[in-house]
């Protein structure tokens, strides 16, 4: 290695089965949640009060939309594991593990599911040769949304939701809005 392993050899390695058979399941959770120093913006109230003190009465309603708690939620986090692992007395050892690992994060839509497997398996056939077999997988499963600035850019006088429940796509006015709400619960649905 010459002078760039001057400061030693790491070595990895890997799990392997020792000792009796064996079945371990581990688990483990985790909680989420957004601290209150949100972007501060107009409650529906306070906007209001300004389109008065403006002379835009025109433009004045009952709506107060918190956009902010549309956009973020409390998170949740989980993660499973099962192994067995063993070894044999004619030179057989084996370690299979498995885990699941799901978390929906603060943002709505966005969530993560990963799905792992990873073998170890050694025999021993007398010394002089040893056969290894190490395999491991992955599946992911990614949601991502990000809803850019909209939580603090929408006006808090307009409604995410029409009267029946849908999502508005025009405001009180009429003027046609994007919502990102409607794009989120598309994409969680497909």
């Amino acid at each position: 290695y010459g002078a760039n392993g001057s400061n030693g050899v790491i070595i990895i390695t890997t799990k392997k089965g020792t000792g009796k058979s064996k079945v371990n399941y581990a688990y483990r959770s985790g909680f989420k949640q957004i601290t209150d120093n949100r972007f501060q913006v107009l409650s529906g109230e306070e906007y209001n009060n300004m389109l008065m003190e403006m002379g835009y009465q025109d433009y004045i309603n009952n709506v107060h939309t918190d956009w902010y708690d549309l956009y973020y939620r409390n998170g949740l986090s989980q993660q499973h594991n099962l192994s067995f692992s063993g070894s044999e007395t004619n030179g057989l050892s084996h370690y299979v593990s498995a885990g699941i690992y799901n978390e929906k994060m603060t943002i709505i839509a966005n969530n993560i599911q990963r799905y792992t497997l990873r073998s170890n398996i050694e025999k021993d056939f007398g010394g002089r040769l040893k056969f290894h077999l190490i395999t491991s997988g992955s599946y992911n499963v990614n949601d991502m949304f990000n809803p850019s600035d909209e939580f603090y850019m929408r006006r808090p006088n307009i409604s995410a939701y029409n009267p029946d429940g849908t999502y508005a796509l025009r405001d009180d006015r009429g003027k046609r809005i994007f919502s990102s709400l409607a794009e989120a619960e598309q994409n969680d649905n497909t």
